[in-house]
């Protein structure tokens, strides 16, 4: 395994070539981590850490976007600020939850879990987990460590602030 690293315009770039044992092919994978301080990944890592069961709670029946079978948002409230978002979105072949962890507006860690099915829930009402897709970031204002492409983060970016607004009139 062959490591490069240099450091560039703000960013790390990591460039790590290895060889699969099972063929001679020859494959680079490419890590860009913003380098930035004002991420303070132990300030977000305490946020995931929030105990939900001491917080406000609230339910909505719906989720942000469009999903084939619906979804569901559970906010959690430390007072009048938001701490925690859940948003579950159902699917005819899976279904996806995305957590939110605020450590303010602008500073929180997405998780994101996949559920893939065997089969479709039409076919199969109780559905068999094929696999699941587990995947986090960490948001610090504009930048993001282990970045997403900029689609996905404009999504999760788009979804969480869908989620604040609703909450806004919701609880007021």
């Amino acid at each position: 395994m062959l490591r490069t690293t240099l450091t560039c315009c703000g960013a790390v770039l990591t460039i790590v070539t290895s060889t699969q044992s099972y063929a001679v092919n020859i494959q680079p994978t490419i890590r860009v981590t913003p380098v930035t301080d004002s991420c303070d990944i132990e300030r977000l890592e305490r946020a995931a850490a929030t105990d939900t069961t001491r917080l406000k709670r609230i339910k909505l029946d719906a989720a942000p976007d469009q999903s084939a079978e619906g979804g569901e948002t559970v906010a959690y409230f430390d007072g009048k600020q938001p701490r925690v978002i859940v948003i579950t979105y159902f699917g005819e072949t899976g279904r996806a939850i995305v957590r939110y962890y605020l450590a303010d507006r602008d500073h929180y860690l997405v998780e994101r879990e996949e559920f893939r099915y065997k089969q479709p829930i039409s076919v199969q009402s109780r559905p068999v987990l094929l696999a699941r897709i587990p995947s986090a970031k960490y948001v610090c204002g504009k930048n993001a460590v282990d970045p997403v492409s900029p689609d996905d983060l404009a999504h999760a970016r788009a979804a969480l602030e869908s989620t604040l607004a609703e909450l806004r009139t919701t609880t007021r």
